[in-house]
This record gives C-alpha cells, structure tokens and sequence, in this order.
C-alpha cells in the first residue's frame, strides 16, 4: 500500500514537458506516494514520491503541450493545489550545441548555470530588432541560492571521482528504453549540411560527419552553463551556430525555461537528445531523459531536507516579484521638496494594488519624482509614447476614503495603467488590478467591468473562486523582461484615470495590435459613449470626458 501525506508535506517539484521525460523520473524514485487530489481547476497531471530524502511531487502538462506557454500553465495550476512547494527542478530533454569549448555529445547532461551578466538562461525569440541584427532581451533571473549551492557541491564530487551517476541509473534496469541504448548511432553533421530524408541518417552522406574524439560506450558528461528557451522547435544546424554565436556560448536549446524562470524558483537540467539540426529524431529521447533525471537525484541527495523548511514558498516568492520594485534609489543630488507625503513603510510587491500604507510614515516627496528611480523617466515625446493601448506603471497617490483601514491622509502604490486616449498634456487610462491577487473573485470587483490580462501567447488561469469573465482576454506584448505579469492582472473598464505627460513613468509593453479594436469596443460600451461621438486619438475630442476621468481619479 501507497503511503499518502498531506499537500504541504510536498516542497520540491520536478517538471517535465514530455511522458518519456515524467517516466524517467518516476523511475529513479525512492518510492511512490498515493495520488493526492487536485483542485478542480488544475489539469495537470501528478505524480507523488520521495526521492534523495525529499518528498517531491512530479508535474507535466496534459495532453504534452510543450512550449513556454504551457510550461508558466503548469506552474500556475499547480500553485492552486500545491501551494507549498519551495523550488523546481525542469527535468527533461533538449538539443546540444557542441563547440570548440563543449564537447558535447548526445546523452550529455546540461545544467543552467548563471554567469556574470545573467541567470544562465536566455529566451532566444524575445528581442527587438535594431539597424545591425537582433537584440537579445529576454535575460532571465538564476536559480534560487540553495540550489546553486547544491550544483557547486555536485561539481565538486565529479571532479573528484565521487560520482554516483551510474548507481542511480541502476534504478532504470528495469527499464531498459532509459539506460545507454539508444536506437541511432551519435552522428554529429556539419552546420550546413541538411538531413537527407527519412527518420534515420542512412542516406545522409558519411563525408559530411564532425570528426570527434572516440568516448567510452555508457560516459555521459555533465555541463553547465546557457541554456536558450523559446517556443519554437531549432532544426537548423545554421541557426543553432548563428544563435549560439550571438547570444554567448550557448550549450542547449529547448522550450520551457523562459516560461518558468521569472515566475519560478527553479534550475534547468537538460539530457541532450539531438543537436538541434534537421538530423534531429527520437532515437536518443529516452537515454537523455534518463541522464537528466539521475542528475536530478544526485543534486538532491546533497541538499538537507531541513535546508528545504527554511526556504520561502515558491507561492510567496512569486507574489513579491510579480514585477519587480527595487529599493529606492540615493536621494544625493535630489533638490528637497518643502513637503512631505505619506508613505507606506514596505511595499510588498510592484505589481499588486494592494500596497497600501499599513505604517505610516514620513518620507521626502522627492524619493516619489525622481525621474531616475529603476526606470521611471519622464517621457521627452509623450504624444508618441502614449498612444492607445500603451501599458505603462506609475507612483500613484491617492487620498484614502473615510471607510479606508489605512491610518493616514494618502497612501501610495505602484499602479498599472493601458492609455486609451490621448491629449495635448495628458492621457486617459483604464488601470489594471490584481486585487490581491484574487482577480474579481474579490468582494466588489464585478466579473462584467473586467477583462483578463495576459502577455501574448500565454493562457488564461483564473482565480479557483473567479467566475468566467464575459470579455475576451486583451494580449500584452511585454517590452520589459523584468516585468511579470501575475496571473490575476484585470483590466478594469468601469473608471478612467487622467495621467498628466510630466509623470514619470516605467514602461511594461503594449497592446497587442489586433486586440487593440476588442480594447476599443469594450471601452465604448462601458463608459456608454455613442459610436457617432468616437474620433481618432489625435483630434483629442472628449473633453467632458476627461473632466469625469479627473473626478473618478480621486474619488
């Protein structure tokens, strides 16, 4: 029989995309656990054990969708049912880019490992285009310190020869599809020369072979370092070392990292099943998938499961960090202002609108306008900045009601703002809120005035008690990668807000242009505006309106 434990005694999570990835872990489990049921509204699929002395539940998204999409839905999904979860494991396969200074071969092992500049995972298809190329923007946070922690020390046992990779393989004799038998020679093509046809290399010309040195049969190496994500399958030998060469060195490619890694305190480990070429098939996915998951249970065998306890939840972590809001910057050079504001003593989060002034406090009104403060600037061409559908954040303050729990005059958040008209001197916005991360499940946030907000691409996750809403989602492209948008995010129709151009402002992207007339639509039916009375954005009509937008401001 089964042993079955409660949900909060699950803190670890091991992610995979693929079945064949999912069974490979389970395999080199201690011991299975009894399913334990899930909510109503996560659709994900689990398994439950123990593994290197930990209590760990397994996760893959229905139906293998893959792609960072599905990836950031697993994860969302899962922190309704499993709340307690401290970190990730992504466990699974990718394609290897061999190089110069990385001999790697299928079967190999990549972990993410950060550098200098970044957390060691990069998404490769989020950039901008500028005169000479591509811009590469999509740098991802490292994984949490007690994991690279545990990395350090498993590098430090394998240069040792303190390895013990192959005993925990031996979980997988019995199944043989996972040890060291692939179906299809190690065959390593020159960038540029395409697969012939068929699902093998036989007719592939042996001429066009990358001459390497010979390994013992079984060896599997370990590698650590860039791993680039996207949501598209590279089968290109050209763009594997074009995009290698342009981001830095890159090990493996695959198509979850970038969902998770800003939204999740996670490490990625990656077998190598292809090359990332047209060569590419499904003969070694069974072998990598078993390397990643024996890596995987030797990095957790050196970590104590009491150091686990003392890490925060992934839940609490991911609340704080739904966009990201730095100390405030040195008031040095700042000219004082003869006033002061008050201001609450921490903000919990930048993302929520829920950072209300708990503890009052006296603070220098000039900390609120510094245009240098981590990215707010007054804009130098506002009437082209703020055009419809600009998404942007504010210091925002506002006088706190008579029925308000705060205990002082004003009180100051960090609001987001989508423009949907524009004047000579300032804009009118609809805002968008979490409501405490409740989405309008929160008591008065009524479910018709709202919409979802979500970067384009990803799905929709409401809140286990929020109703469906009756709006069509409106898609964000995010132009910020620091920014993260919490699942939660509503875009709330009822209220417009005037925002004057000499405020400083961060950006967070824009309106997806072909949710831009929905976004339009929606707005005229809510605020009851005759279609005769819509004019373009630039002949900067209603004015009535923007005299109610002021009113609703304060109120």
């Amino acid at each position: 029989m089964r042993l079955r434990l409660e949900p909060e005694e699950y803190l670890i999570a091991l992610l995979c995309a693929l079945p064949t990835e999912l069974d490979a872990v389970r395999a080199v489990l201690d011991e299975e656990h009894e399913v334990l049921q899930q909510d109503k509204n996560d659709s994900n699929h689990y398994c439950f054990g123990s593994i290197g002395g930990h209590n760990a539940v397994l996760a893959c998204p229905p139906a293998a969708q893959t792609g960072i999409s599905s990836a950031a839905a697993v994860v969302a999904q899962m922190m309704i049912s499993l709340r307690w979860i401290r970190f990730a494991l992504m466990v699974g396969i990718g394609g290897g880019v061999p190089s110069g200074n990385a001999d790697i071969r299928l079967g190999d092992v990549v972990v993410s490992y950060p550098g200098e500049t970044h957390g060691r995972v990069i998404q490769y298809d989020f950039g901008e285009t500028i005169p000479n190329g591509f811009a590469q923007t999509g740098l991802l946070k490292s994984p949490p310190p007690v994991l690279l922690s545990a990395v350090a020390k498993v590098r430090a046992n394998h240069r040792e020869k303190r390895s013990k990779l192959s005993i925990h393989s031996s979980r997988l004799h019995d199944l043989p599809e996972f040890m060291f038998t692939p179906t299809e020679p190690d065959n390593l093509f020159e960038a540029s020369y395409d697969h012939i046809r068929g699902t093998t290399c036989e007719a592939c010309n042996s001429q066009k072979k990358v001459k390497r040195k010979p390994r013992k049969k079984g060896e599997v190496v370990i590698h650590y370092g860039l791993v680039a994500s996207g949501n598209q399958v590279i089968r290109d030998g050209r763009m594997r070392e074009n995009a290698s060469k342009a981001f830095g060195d890159v090990l493996c490619f695959e198509m979850e990292a970038a969902g998770l890694m800003n939204d999740f305190p996670c490490l990625f480990i990656r077998g190598i099943s292809d090359y990332a070429d047209s060569h590419k098939n499904k003969g070694w996915q069974a072998c990598a998938a078993g390397a990643a998951a024996t890596y995987a249970k030797e990095l957790l065998l050196v970590i104590p499961p009491t150091d686990i306890v003392k890490i925060p939840k992934a839940s609490e972590i991911i609340s704080r960090a739904q966009v990201f809001y730095p100390p405030p910057p040195s008031l040095e050079g700042v000219p004082p202002v003869n006033r002061s504001v008050d201001q609450a003593s921490e903000m919990s989060e930048l993302g929520t609108d829920q950072s209300d002034l708990r503890i009052a406090k006296k603070t220098d009104a000039r900390v609120l306008h510094n245009s240098s403060s981590h990215g707010f600037e007054v804009r130098e061409k506002p009437r082209q900045y703020f055009k419809k559908g600009r998404f942007f954040m504010l210091h925002w303050s506002e006088p706190t009601g008579v029925n308000s729990s705060v205990e002082c005059l004003n009180f100051q958040k960090i609001r987001r703002f989508m423009v949907i008209r524009g004047r000579p001197a300032h804009c009118l916005c609809l805002v968008v809120h979490t409501y405490g991360s409740q989405g309008t499940s929160k008591i008065g946030a009524r479910a018709s005035d709202h919409a979802v907000v979500i970067p384009a691409g990803k799905p929709v996750v409401l809140h286990p008690e929020e109703k469906e809403l009756k709006k069509d989602p409106i898609q964000i492209i995010v132009e910020d990668s620091r920014v993260e948008l919490d699942h939660t995010a509503r875009l709330d129709f009822s209220r417009v807000y005037t925002v004057e151009y000499n405020l400083p402002v961060r950006n967070i992207g824009r309106i997806h242009p072909k949710d831009l007339s929905k976004f339009e639509s929606y707005f005229i039916i809510s605020v009851d505006i005759r279609p005769h009375e819509v004019k373009a954005d630039e002949d900067y009509q209603m004015d009535e309106l923007s005299t109610t937008a002021s009113i609703n401001a304060v109120v």
